[in-house]
């Protein structure tokens, strides 16, 4: 890692940056399902004490993305495909009511955010950037819900965002081309003022979504956990 890309030479709160970093460690797949996670190696990888990465750790905890053991300390959680199934389908909920009412609402300056999104995301398809995609395809989701101006589904949408952009990387490569043919229709449903035909295309999308993920997961959570923590060769009893 270059020494102007350490996360303890920027001006920002060191435990929001590193909570992101390691989110996007385990949304990109970097660190699998059951690697545990050490502080001090991820510490000292990233240029910070290890205060920020225990309480990012902690942060990563209750968003469900970590798991704490009294023994085990901290590690990667699995995502069964249950729990999965149960995402998908308050997400279904939820971006049907997204795009209806953002057909109904919406405004220029959030359409244009959409195509904005989508342009990149092009860009990101075109150099085989799937873990870039993944972030764009949860930045998608955000705008469409913030169209529709209702703030408490807004709030819903953001608890699920980072959980779906984990679900998304998973099948990126493969569903990743037809997902932003399918985010060009919602967008221009939603430019049209189509509530219907928007709410639609939406529910549509996320089942397609679930499919695709049921695919590229199989019937099982993944492979056995991994015993060496992030960034080193053995292991080292602290979380």
């Amino acid at each position: 890692m270059e020494a102007s890309n350490r996360i303890g030479q920027q001006h920002r709160t060191l435990e929001v940056v590193v909570c992101d970093e390691l989110r996007k460690w385990i949304i990109t797949g970097r660190v699998e399902p059951g690697t545990r996670l050490v502080e001090s190696v991820i510490a000292a990888e990233l240029g910070v004490s290890r205060g920020p990465v225990r309480e990012a750790i902690r942060r990563l905890d209750r968003e469900g993305f970590v798991v704490l053991s009294p023994r085990r300390g901290a590690s990667v959680a699995h995502v069964s495909v249950a729990e999965a199934l149960d995402c998908y389908d308050i997400r279904i909920a939820l971006e049907e009511v997204a795009a209806r009412l953002a057909a109904q609402r919406r405004d220029a300056s959030e359409v244009e955010r959409m195509r904005s999104v989508l342009a990149e995301g092009n860009e990101m398809l075109a150099a085989d950037r799937w873990d870039a995609l993944a972030q764009l395809n949860n930045d998608f989701h955000v705008v469409l819900a913030e169209a529709s101006k209702n703030r408490q589904l807004v709030d819903l949408m953001g608890h699920y965002a980072k959980r779906i952009a984990w679900m998304f990387a998973q099948s990126a490569e493969q569903r990743g081309p037809a997902a932003w043919a399918e985010h060009a229709e919602i967008v221009e449903a939603v430019e049209a003022g189509d509530a219907v035909r928007a709410a639609g295309l939406a529910r549509e999308h996320v089942e397609h979504s679930r499919e695709h993920y049921l695919i590229a997961v199989g019937d099982g959570p993944g492979a056995a956990a991994a015993e060496v923590p992030v960034g080193s060769t053995a292991p080292e009893h602290e979380h």
